[in-house]
């Protein structure tokens, strides 16, 4: 977290103590609280939001292109107008991903459309991009799969990228440095998204890396 951000965040909570006084804060919320909460807090907050997204994601454009996932967004008339819909932006960024051909993924999207419908019942771009990724869709439509891919991970912060140099630099010290990459990765996989120590079955574990190969010493030799 910058200076800034830190700087807002204090400005926030001194406001929150300001409008929400210490014998009113398990009382109801009134209109008046609610109302200035949301001038005070909810907006500045959220335009801060949005202006931590515009720098680090400069190129906006490049996120603007995935409103074409919206169904909400798609026009009503099924003739002329959706039968084009979404082409130039199904091409702006299957040209800015270097593993996606644009021709093929403005032919998928155009077949795509027609069942957009039948595939999800929600007019979100998430239902819609995931459902992309089932196993029969990805066959389907490998180009527009892999276009929704990269937008269900878009990060819309740093803090995992910052909890990710964090934990590198507690698994790989000084006498770890000679680690290879794979066996840090699975460190770092295991030690981010892994369970928790209470709930890891370590016998299952230990006897499953027993068993990769036989690990007894011969004495007779």
């Amino acid at each position: 977290m910058d200076a800034g951000s830190g700087k807002l965040l204090k400005v926030i909570r001194d406001k929150m103590q300001e409008l929400i006084p210490m014998q009113d804060k398990l009382s109801p919320v009134t209109e008046k609280q609610e109302e200035a909460f949301t001038k005070q807090i909810f907006y500045p907050l959220l335009s801060a939001v949005l202006e931590q997204l515009e720098t680090m994601f400069p190129d906006s454009d490049f996120l603007e292109h995935y409103t074409v996932f919206d169904r909400s967004f798609w026009p009503e008339d099924c003739g002329g107008i959706v039968d084009y819909h979404g082409q130039e932006d199904i091409k702006a960024l299957a040209d800015h991903l270097p593993f996606t051909h644009a021709e093929e993924a403005v032919e998928e999207w155009t077949v795509l459309k027609q069942v957009a419908v039948l595939a999800t019942c929600k007019k979100s771009p998430y239902s819609l991009m995931i459902k992309l990724l089932e196993t029969s869709l990805v066959q389907g439509y490998p180009n527009l799969s892999k276009i929704a891919s990269v937008g269900l991970i878009i990060p819309v912060s740093r803090a995992d990228c910052e909890r990710g140099f964090s934990t590198l630099n507690r698994v790989k010290t000084e006498l770890r440095g000679s680690l290879l990459a794979n066996n840090l990765n699975s460190l770092l996989a295991v030690t981010m998204e892994g369970k928790t120590p209470e709930d890891f079955d370590f016998n299952k574990v230990c006897m499953s890396w027993a068993s990769l190969k036989n690990r007894q010493i011969n004495v007779n030799k």
